[in-house]
């Protein structure tokens, strides 16, 4: 079956007549998916793998598939989307311009609207970080969602930067700004006629979270790894502190990016998206062919759990706090591992022999 026919067919699967109770079954999936009314033609549903279900009318406009947001369902009633829909193709036919529409209604959109925007059609396709983009924007600037967004002004941020910095700290608040950045200078890549309020505003210095174990430190938390009972999270510590790779990184090895022969781990994507190879230790290869040895999973740190949304184990944070506590650390945070220990302290190696 060619590509094409495969479009086809799966459009003729996704195509029923939309009622409240099927679109309510429908289940989200890890990529986009699509729905077409069969009642009217051209409306079509959206669900992104976060769960938000978006109805659109596509046409053909200048020899170009078009595609015009109505609105979420179920904010949006169906009988609302058709009705939407009709108006839009009414539009096309009499030769109005729904895209020069489209344009003008963006010059005064709610930054809420913007923000919905960036993260369906940008946020959830590229980035990792889209679910806590919606929750320090919703933490943070909630009272801005149904102001328009070109009224939002530079010392509003300025001030609101200043305030996130007191209460929650200087990395908190340039996080926030960047976020902020991030949807502005989308929306403007999108034909918002506005500048940016965020230009110019200057980020608080920061340092380095760095801090070294001490000798007395290193060996109490040698001793507690070897006591703990869960082996999978002291052989992620392990490898955490072997190799100074990420979190994320490391819960999501796969057996197939391990090259035993070369003592080598190639990460297919990192933070910046680009892959890259780390050199293996003797210790972190032995600890790799141990837990190879143990398990059929594709994953070296399988969660076979119904809870598990991965596949892989995700959140050693309370196990982690209980390996520092026994040891008796407890101001040595869970990020500054990889920025210490596994770069420079090699006093935690030594200990090993």
């Amino acid at each position: 079956m060619t590509k094409k026919n495969k479009e086809i067919s799966k459009k003729l699967q996704n195509t029923f007549t939309f009622t409240v109770s099927q679109l309510k079954k429908l289940e989200k999936k890890s990529t986009r998916e699509y729905y077409h009314d069969s009642k009217e033609d051209g409306l079509t549903l959206c669900i992104t793998p976060a769960g938000t279900m978006t109805f659109y009318i596509r046409k053909r406009y200048n020899g170009k598939d078009e595609r015009f947001r109505i609105g979420k369902f179920p904010d949006i009633t169906i009988e609302q989307a058709r009705k939407k829909a009709q108006t839009i193709k009414g539009q096309l036919a009499t030769g109005e311009d729904p895209i020069g529409d489209k344009r003008r209604l963006r010059i005064d959109i709610t930054f809420g609207e913007m923000f919905d925007r960036y993260i369906e059609d940008y946020a959830q396709n590229h980035t990792k970080t889209w679910e806590q983009d919606i929750a320090d924007i919703n933490g943070k600037a909630s009272h801005w969602l149904k102001r328009k967004a070109s009224t939002i002004t530079h010392a509003e941020i300025v001030k609101i930067h200043n305030q996130v910095g007191k209460d929650h700290g200087k990395y908190a608040a340039n996080r926030f700004i960047e976020r902020l950045n991030s949807i502005y200078n989308r929306s403007i890549k999108w034909e918002w006629q506005h500048p940016n309020p965020v230009t110019g505003i200057q980020k608080f210095k920061t340092q380095a979270r760095e801090r070294f174990l001490n000798k007395e430190e290193v060996s109490f938390l040698v001793q507690s790894l070897e006591e703990d009972h869960d082996q999978t999270v002291v052989d992620y510590i392990w490898l955490s502190l072997f190799t100074g790779a990420r979190k994320s990184n490391i819960l999501s090895m796969k057996w197939d990016d391990i090259y035993f022969e070369t003592q080598q781990w190639r990460m297919p994507e990192t933070k910046n998206g680009s892959p890259v190879t780390i050199p293996l230790i003797q210790r972190a290869v032995h600890l790799l062919e141990k837990r190879k040895r143990g398990t059929n999973s594709k994953w070296v740190f399988p969660n076979d759990t119904k809870q598990s949304k991965t596949g892989h184990y995700s959140n050693p944070k309370r196990s982690w706090k209980r390996i520092l506590i026994r040891a008796q650390i407890l101001s040595w945070k869970n990020n500054e591992k990889y920025a210490s220990i596994a770069a420079f302290n090699q006093s935690i190696l030594k200990a090993l022999k």
